[in-house]
């Protein structure tokens, strides 16, 4: 009998309220009987229902999962391929972060400090005593500005300011001069082995132009000669740092890296293998070699490596100054090859530049006046076709002599049909004569470089034709215009205006000085006649002569925004270096509440 009082159970499970005790235990007690009964109650069908509902979902759901797989796959591929580039887009960002770095290392005062360091122990082509004794004698001919009471014609000056130069020879050719190779217009060396200036120089040390375009063939298995000099103009006779200076002691070494094409593929990333080193043996250097061999080094192509171009790279490491880091000066040259012939062995034990050396490598940093018994030369090992990496060393044997030919003389003739000749005096106030320089150096105005056809004009008190090279180095432009304003010194009453002749150079040469990191020892050689002046009324902004560059900036009276420079041999002649308008001291000018003014 069911019962109609209601409990919990009936609350739960209304369905089974009017089952009695009796039924209720036999619903407990029989298994098929509670089966029946539960899959009868509705909320047991509902749940079926729905099961059953998200079962013909889930088919669904997998069958549009199968639809779009291949979509799905193509996604995923998408994904795949845009994590990669923005990887390697990632790895390129830190590759101009570095390269970002080096251009900014360069600006720093540590970075100056380090090349100030070498200053004072480096061999400089223009020292001081040659540049003021330049520019103080005066022309053996009036007016003619060609050379000095002692005999040094201004190009046989000039070439004392070139820079270092290699040949290549073939099984005893040569190659002809400067052929093939990139040379740099700047002889100082590389200090960081992190720069990237350290492959084949550019950057801090640019290329001369034009770069040669020459692809030199080489038959694999041939002797390769490179001949080093102290300038761009070969062998100088009575020179006696060429090929270089006896005291830059150090190993000599040679690298290959095959390129798709040896003049367009850039030299950073490029894989090296050493084929030449030579260090110290018997207590002789490679550079003494070198030297006793006139400037030339003779190594051997592999006969096995692959035919194709490749990028030949010599390098000099000059250890005189190396017993701490940065001191060791790397100085190095690549040339254009083309190797024919050969074999199929691709060489195992490889570097990258940078990279391939460390400031700690016991070949880098060492002190090279004790007594060495031996000297391990950085890099890897020397790779040979037998697979005996064993380093190879050159005696100091003899080779054939040069055979470049000087270069011709340019011409200092008068000037005729209404031409000045090169040096020749173009313009200027109270100057009748003829305006046009002599083909290439035409006149175009009062600018200090203007077009491929160079002139230099100093202000309105005289003018020069001067050779188109000088636009690439305001160094040589410098000198030569002080060395023409003192000759013509006697000749001028504007005194004024013979400062501000000289300001528009100085300002450049600082400029470029600063920015571009010269040399400090050629600094010193060319500008120690400039020489900063604590004059009353006026702050001492900068000191060539002690090589104070402070932080490469320029303090000034923000009223005045001009620096008086005061030549240390003619006490007469001032500089005045002006931001703006103004020209000289004036009485009524302040001096207070200086400001910075960068270069």
């Amino acid at each position: 009998m069911s019962s109609d009082i209601s409990t919990p159970f009936t609350n739960d499970f209304p369905e089974l309220a009017h089952l009695s005790r009796q039924d209720l235990e036999d619903l407990l007690n029989d298994h098929t009987y509670f089966q029946a009964i539960f899959h009868s109650l509705p909320r047991v069908k509902a749940m079926y229902e729905a099961q059953a509902d998200l079962g013909m979902a889930n088919e669904t759901i997998a069958k549009n999962n199968l639809s779009t797989q291949d979509s799905l796959y193509a996604l995923r591929a998408e994904t795949q391929a845009a994590f990669d580039e923005a990887k390697a887009l990632e790895a390129r960002w830190k590759d101009l972060e570095k390269e970002q770095r080096d251009i900014y290392q360069r600006f720093t005062p540590q970075f100056l400090l380090m090349r100030l360091r070498h200053s004072t122990t480096a061999q400089d082509d223009a020292s001081e005593a040659l540049a003021s004794a330049f520019i103080h004698q005066q022309p053996s001919e009036p007016g003619s500005g060609t050379s000095t009471p002692a005999g040094k014609d201004i190009d046989e000056f000039i070439k004392e300011f070139k820079e270092l130069r290699k040949e290549l020879y073939v099984n005893g050719a040569s190659q002809g001069h400067l052929v093939g190779i990139r040379v740099p217009d700047y002889d100082g060396p590389i200090m960081d082995v992190n720069s990237n200036d350290i492959i084949c120089n550019g950057g801090i040390n640019p290329y001369h132009q034009p770069v040669s375009q020459t692809v030199i063939k080489v038959p694999a298995g041939a002797q390769l000669t490179a001949e080093w000099h102290h300038t761009l103009n070969g062998a100088t006779p009575g020179d006696a740092a060429d090929p270089i200076d006896a005291s830059h002691k150090g190993p000599l070494i040679v690298y290959l890296a095959q390129v798709g094409s040896a003049t367009q593929t850039s030299v950073t990333g490029l894989k090296w293998f050493k084929i030449y080193e030579d260090g110290l043996s018997g207590g002789t250097w490679g550079v003494d070699r070198l030297v006793a061999n006139k400037g030339k080094m003779s190594f051997t192509i592999p006969s096995c490596i692959p035919a194709g171009q490749y990028l030949l790279r010599v390098e000099i490491i000059a250890l005189h100054g190396a017993s701490s880091y940065p001191g060791a000066q790397f100085y190095m040259e690549c040339a254009q090859l083309e190797i024919t012939g050969g074999g199929n062995t691709s060489p195992a034990n490889i570097v990258s530049f940078p990279g391939a050396y460390k400031g700690s490598d016991p070949g880098i940093t060492i002190n090279i006046y004790q007594n060495l018994q031996s000297y391990k030369i950085p890099g890897p090992s020397v790779f040979s076709c037998s697979g005996n990496n064993t380093p190879v060393t050159t005696g100091g044997g003899s080779s054939p002599n040069p055979t470049t030919s000087a270069p011709s003389t340019p011409t200092t003739s008068a000037p005729s049909s209404g031409t000045v000749a090169q040096w020749g005096q173009c313009g200027g106030i109270g100057y009748n004569g003829p305006t046009t320089c002599v083909s290439p150096y035409k006149y175009t105005g009062p600018t200090i470089c203007m077009g491929p056809n160079v002139y230099y004009k100093f202000g309105d008190l005289f003018s020069r034709c001067l050779p188109e090279e000088f636009c690439h180095d305001y160094l040589l432009t410098l000198l030569m215009m002080l060395h023409f304003c003192l000759n013509d010194y006697s000749k001028q009453t504007q005194m004024a205006q013979l400062s501000i002749d000289i300001t528009e150079a100085a300002i450049l040469i600082l400029r470029w000085g600063i920015r571009h990191e010269v040399e400090m020892a050629e600094a010193k050689g060319l500008l120690s006649y400039l020489r900063v002046s604590t004059v009353t009324g006026h702050r001492k902004v900068l000191n060539i002569q002690g090589y104070g560059l402070s932080t490469g900036k320029v303090e000034a009276a923000p009223r005045s925004k001009w620096i008086m420079f005061h030549n240390s041999f003619n006490p007469l002649l001032k500089v005045f270096v002006g931001f703006d308008s103004e020209v000289g001291p004036s009485a009524d000018r302040g001096y207070s509440d200086a400001t910075t003014i960068p270069l």
